[in-house]
């Protein structure tokens, strides 16, 4: 599925963001608005801000990129700050070998603090799942799609149709009603 006479298949990448875990507290006073950057090659798209979201912020967003030969996928963890600039709360970035191979990922990634680079404080889940250009042959099965910051969502961008049965992510007791993205009410 990945490698097609060695070269690295192109095709489209679908990326879930879910939540975070134990991720580095950024404000002095309340709880901080973090959102997430998310970088593929040249391509950037930004998550939404869970507002209060604190450690433990709830996004259940999705983006939808054009893969080509990029490997990896960045992510940039941010606390939006009214008054100053926006802190980095940390980095992580995710090899797209896996999900070049087998279509669907289920990723837990260490977050690595802003300041100090070899240090983890939490993870970010992500669901991942590629669709090769192959198998995506009927135009159709795209659509455009905008993230709720528009202005900052690349041009080649798609929406992908569903590809058999969905997967449930249960998210801990204390993600409930948190007031950011969805929530888990289970």
């Amino acid at each position: 599925m990945g490698m097609q006479g060695g070269y690295l298949q192109g095709g489209y990448l679908q990326v879930t963001l879910h939540y975070a875990m134990d991720i580095k507290d950024c404000d002095w006073f309340g709880k901080q608005d973090p959102y997430v950057k998310i970088k593929l090659g040249a391509r950037e798209a930004t998550s939404s801000i869970c507002r209060n979201g604190g450690r433990r912020p709830i996004w259940n967003e999705v983006f939808n990129f054009e893969l080509t030969t990029e490997t990896t996928l960045d992510l940039t963890i941010m606390d939006e700050d009214k008054l100053m600039r926006d802190d980095l709360i940390g980095t992580c970035s995710i090899s797209l070998a896996t999900i070049r191979q087998q279509g669907h990922e289920v990723v837990n990634a260490p977050v690595t603090d802003g300041k100090e680079k070899y240090k983890h404080q939490g993870f970010i889940q992500l669901t991942l799942n590629f669709v090769p250009s192959a198998a995506a042959s009927a135009a159709s099965r795209f659509q455009h799609t905008s993230s709720p910051r528009s202005e900052q969502q690349p041009s080649g961008v798609y929406q992908l149709a569903p590809v058999g049965p969905t997967m449930s992510h249960p998210y801990p007791a204390f993600y409930a009603n948190n007031g950011c993205g969805r929530g888990y009410n289970g």
